[in-house]
């Protein structure tokens, strides 16, 4: 976000990120009231460039004093951005069926038994024959199935 205001490229991208982040936190009783003043507070000065009297009141409410235009641009720090578990998508035959989500760096084994433990997964995979399973680490499980259904080979 910080390079696209650098050059000049916010007129709809910024807009869109701030609504984006702040819709994807936890509502707002899930989160302390000093957190949520720290992200108002960081918000009101990603916004204050496109929305100067709006991020003004916004940081004038949560008890700052002075104009927020001149304060600095919040620093980003890699350590909050990190994630705790890996999205990995599932699949069936290529079509998504499912998402698990793992530690980073769980192995195939893990990550497949996982993903065929899915009940949303298991719907598909019922009566028939897994040929193959394509396993990316951290991203994707794909299960490659027989198309019909398992036939027994003597007849009953």
């Amino acid at each position: 976000m910080a390079k696209n205001h650098e050059e000049l490229h916010f007129r709809c991208r910024i807009p869109i990120e701030l609504i984006r982040h702040t819709n994807d936190r936890e509502s707002p009783s899930g989160i302390s009231a000093p957190a949520m003043a720290h992200i108002l507070e960081k918000l009101a000065l990603m916004l204050a460039p496109f929305a100067p009297y709006l991020s003004q009141e916004i940081w004038e409410e949560l008890g700052n004093s002075g104009p927020a235009f001149r304060q600095s641009w919040p620093a980003f720090d890699p350590e909050l951005a990190k994630e705790d578990l890996a999205e990995v998508v599932v699949q069936v035959n290529g079509k998504l069926r499912g998402r698990i989500y793992v530690a980073f760096g769980t192995p195939k084994e893990d990550l497949e038994r996982g993903a065929m433990a899915d009940e949303k997964v298991q719907a598909f995979l019922a009566g028939k024959q897994v040929i193959k399973v394509i396993t990316v680490p951290d991203k994707l499980v794909n299960v490659v199935v027989s198309k019909g259904r398992v036939i027994c080979a003597e007849p009953v």
